[in-house]
């Protein structure tokens, strides 16, 4: 399942999602105005395997106000995204994609909370892995690596060697060879 460009600023964005549905014939793809809030609540149906966001990932100092934008100017907060069990009986969630700026990144909390970030978030919801950011991105070269990335686990490489492949192909290109590009996302969790 995959929301993209939900407010049309990112075209590169809106390829992404796209071309994750040619990658995975019968995903289910929200772009522009449908990649709303309500369509998540189908993530908690046992079929997905792989949720993807390509969107504005928006980081404050306050991590309970840190979001992902969505369709009709609505956030998926850290509150929204904790609120969701992604694990539950018969799911088959393996990977939340935070295709965004910033994602992997988290506010100075000093409470001692464990909710610290957007990708923190997924992992406390019962997702199992997670792949986030590290800095801002660039449109068109995350949509090039997301879909190098996606081609891997579909040819059964495991996460880790998937985006490690990925980033090795747009290191390859000379547009994009400066870590800025290819190196912004991590994994997070199982690496398999």
């Amino acid at each position: 399942m995959a929301f993209g460009n939900p407010d049309g600023t990112l075209p590169g964005a809106g390829e992404e999602a796209s071309a994750l549905k040619d990658i995975f014939p019968g995903s289910k793809v929200f772009l522009n105005a449908d990649a709303t809030t309500d369509r998540l609540k189908g993530v908690q149906a046992p079929s997905v395997a792989y949720l993807h966001f390509a969107t504005h990932g928006i980081l404050d100092d306050d991590p309970r106000k840190s979001y992902l934008t969505m369709a009709g100017g609505k956030k998926l907060s850290i509150t929204d995204i904790v609120g969701y069990q992604l694990d539950g009986p018969g799911s088959d969630l393996n990977l939340a994609t935070l295709s965004a700026c910033e994602t992997a990144l988290g506010g100075p909390n000093h409470d001692g909370s464990d909710l610290r970030g957007l990708a923190n978030a997924f992992s406390l919801a019962g997702c199992r892995s997670v792949v986030a950011s590290l800095w801002s991105v660039e449109d068109q070269s995350t949509r090039n690596l997301m879909v190098e990335f996606y081609k891997g686990l579909k040819e059964g490489k495991t996460k880790a060697e998937a985006i490690r492949l990925a980033q090795c192909r747009l290191l390859a290109q000379e547009k994009y060879n400066h870590p800025f590009f290819w190196a912004p996302f991590i994994l997070i969790g199982d690496w398999r």
